[in-house]
């Protein structure tokens, strides 16, 4: 039973495909009209060379890329406003200043036009988003510590934040859109999410004080509403204004939706056309992005804001409302407009991974959507892990490379091993034209992958195997599962090619005595409920090189939590009983129930998978599990585990010792090697992979090779 249930949210719903022609209805935003809901959200990311004032090449392939795929407004995020200014994302890293898609000049308006035209052509329409992160905007801090934070906000003389400098920026914005319109803009958005100038002088608690622009609601708003009425002025009534809005801080002190629907009043009397109401900003508490937010999470929020509106009458409730913020699954983005939370979807990391996604879905092809898993991957090397093929700011040469195209010799290829490098291998070589066929021990492919997702939160990493699986399977791959290849099989089939794709395997780490213990399992057991487990539970994370994405950590906030409430339970009780107030099903969903769970390691560090790290780390002190880190393993008696820890010995009680390691399984290809002319190996069977984008990338660049 897994410990934390949630519908998954790419769970395909056989009888309602009709409603997902809700998504291609056109709407009007203003004078402008969008030939569908489906807009791509702002995204941040930038080319690491600087050729401004003309339009960096990335930028044109990648959202020409997703105008062909059939999205019907195109959000281009954060363009600077100022020369002075710094994206969100170096900006939020205190990183040096990197090249944007400034428009802070009229140098930029021909590259400007390059990119707007690539995407008219697919009859897409262009809004670029207005930004200032100028070093002069209150940079706050947010501090963490045992699930409290504080934020640090400077003071505005101290930043040098003067009203006179929020004028000069005000006019930025509007020569700005003036340049934007030049440049064949069909509207612009003004940035006013997380960290920028707007999110700033808007929040009550982030607002530095600068006189004039802070004093009450009229004050703190006054940034965006003049920006909105000036920009309107210079570039016409008719020239549509967008602004993305945070609807909740989610800070112990920060705003909520009461005072979100004030802003957006505010908004819609200076003229605005369209409100993206999305997350908060990088310092919240709130996980907003990786795998343990729920899948639109903010669909509320931007039905709240819409409601509001509306009961205001004209012309409050001319203004169209967006909503972003892991919205990946078709069904759930036609729920949100048919529903009435929104009127447009704004969809981010879904576009980036798979551009077709709209016609796709339009097409009732939803079984070949590459899904998003919300790995974070893209946040941290702009590339997609999922999707090698992504243009996600890949050059036009790049992106030929990797082009999958029809082997000039077509082959007999046996995969060996169906996890995810042997699907995607398989999958690769099918594309190229090659006869392959994939052999599984298990009874069906994809075992680790399905395991790794057992964990609570992390659920979606099963829509990989899901989606691998059917591609296979329609590519005509021969799957012959429960079978395990020997040499003799090898030997029999006569291929050309083999790959040996055989993963890896658990391990007991080598700890004196540990054969004395009467229960020591290994972790992925544990999360398949395939051994007892007691109520003292010692889990032990895997050694550096031994470590299958964090598969420790993750277990042991599996067996914390199945011995606490359901999250489904608690609900039901929230909802039903007049005995529990709400701050008591917290606990009892956070409180193991008689069981004590601690996790050792010798590293410095647990959760090391990239952008999970402070979630997983949080779930654990949440759920009380007890973390020693940098410890050393002295023996495993029949009683637990002994460590030292600063000169300190310590005995953990446990009748249950899970442990983590896993070492590569490549015992077929060294019996292999010598009598297989063309014999290859790859992924987990090379190296056990803490990040699991070498089991997708390394695979597929094989496949490009045979």
């Amino acid at each position: 039973m897994k410990s934390a249930q949630r519908d998954g949210h790419h769970i395909e719903h056989p009888f309602q495909e009709e409603m997902l022609d809700k998504l291609w209805e056109p709407i009007q935003v203003g004078k402008l009209e969008l030939k569908n809901r489906i807009a791509l959200a702002p995204i941040q990311v930038l080319p690491p060379e600087n050729v401004w004032p003309d339009m960096h090449e990335t930028h044109i392939l990648f959202h020409e890329a997703v105008a062909k795929g059939g999205a019907g407004l195109i959000v281009i995020g954060e363009v600077d406003v100022t020369p002075e200014s710094k994206g969100a994302v170096q900006a939020a890293a205190g990183g040096e200043r990197r090249p944007t898609k400034g428009i802070w000049s009229d140098a930029a308006i021909p590259g400007w036009s390059r990119l707007i035209d690539a995407c008219h052509k697919w009859g897409s329409k262009v809004v670029p988003q207005l930004s200032s992160y100028a070093d002069w905007r209150p940079q706050h801090r947010a501090v963490r510590s045992e699930g409290k934070m504080a934020l640090i906000v400077p003071s505005w003389d101290k930043i040098g934040m003067t009203p006179e400098k929020l004028e000069e920026e005000i006019q930025n914005f509007v020569d700005a859109a003036v340049r934007a319109q030049q440049a064949g803009a069909d509207g612009v958005e003004i940035a006013g999410t997380r960290e920028s100038l707007v999110a700033s002088l808007i929040s009550p608690v982030r607002n530095p004080g600068t006189p004039g622009f802070s004093e009450g609601l009229k004050e703190r708003v006054r940034f965006p509403t003049e920006c909105i009425r000036k920009i309107k002025a210079a570039c016409g009534t008719d020239f549509p204004v967008f602004i993305r809005m945070t609807a909740v801080e989610y800070y112990a002190v920060g705003y909520d939706i009461d005072y979100a629907k004030q802003v957006a009043k505010e908004y819609a009397e200076a003229g605005i056309d369209a409100i993206d109401v999305v997350q908060a900003g990088f310092s919240t508490q709130l996980p907003q992005l990786q795998m343990v937010a729920p899948p639109g999470l903010y669909g509320h929020n931007a039905r709240d804001v819409k409601s509001y509106l509306n009961s205001l009458g004209t012309p409050y409730n001319n203004v169209k409302i967006m909503n972003a913020c892991r919205i990946q699954n078709p069904w759930l983005a036609a729920s949100l407009v048919r529903n009435g939370d929104c009127d447009i979807v704004s969809i981010c990391r879904q576009l980036m991974i798979d551009p077709e996604w709209p016609e796709k879905v339009r097409d009732k092809r939803i079984d070949e959507i590459i899904p998003c898993i919300g790995c974070s991957w893209c946040l941290r090397s702009h590339t997609c892990a999922v999707n090698p093929q992504s243009p996600f700011y890949k050059s036009a040469e790049l992106i030929k490379t990797l082009k999958m195209t029809r082997a000039e010799t077509i082959k007999k290829v046996m995969v060996i091993g169906g996890g995810m490098a042997g699907m995607e291998t398989a999958r690769g070589l099918a594309l190229r034209g090659h006869s392959v066929t994939l052999y599984e021990k298990e009874k069906e492919p994809g075992r680790k992958i399905y395991i790794q997702s057992l964990s609570p939160f992390r659920e979606d990493m099963d829509l990989l195997r899901i989606y691998l699986s059917k591609q296979i399977k329609k590519l005509g791959v021969d799957i012959k599962c429960g079978f395990e290849v020997t040499p003799e099989t090898v030997e029999q089939e006569k291929p050309d090619a083999v790959v040996v794709a055989t993963g890896c395997r658990p391990v007991l780490p080598d700890i004196p005595g540990i054969e004395k213990h009467f229960n020591v399992v290994f972790a992925e057991d544990a999360l398949l409920e395939n051994a007892d487990i007691g109520n003292k539970i010692v889990v032990i994370d895997a050694e550096a090189r031994k470590d299958l994405g964090s598969l420790g950590s993750f277990t042991a906030n599996y067996v914390a939590r199945s011995a606490c409430v359901r999250d489904d339970v608690a609900m039901h009780i929230m909802r039903w009983s007049p005995q529990h107030p709400p701050e008591h099903i917290k606990e009892m969903a956070d409180t193991p129930i008689a069981r004590q769970v601690t996790i050792v390691t010798n590293r410095d560090r647990i959760g090391d998978v990239e952008y999970h790290h402070y979630t997983t780390v949080e779930e654990l002190r949440r759920l009380g599990v007890r973390v020693i880190l940098e410890c050393r393993y002295k023996e495993i008696t029949e009683n637990g585990l002994v460590i030292t820890k600063d000169g300190n010995e310590e005995l953990l009680e446990a009748d249950t010792i899970i442990t983590a390691n896993y070492e590569s399984d490549n015992r077929l290809y060294r019996e292999l090697e010598g009598k297989v002319t063309e014999l290859y190996l790859t992924g987990e069977a090379r190296a056990v992979q803490v990040q699991f984008i070498g089991n997708i990338h390394g695979p597929y660049r094989l496949a490009l090779t045979i």
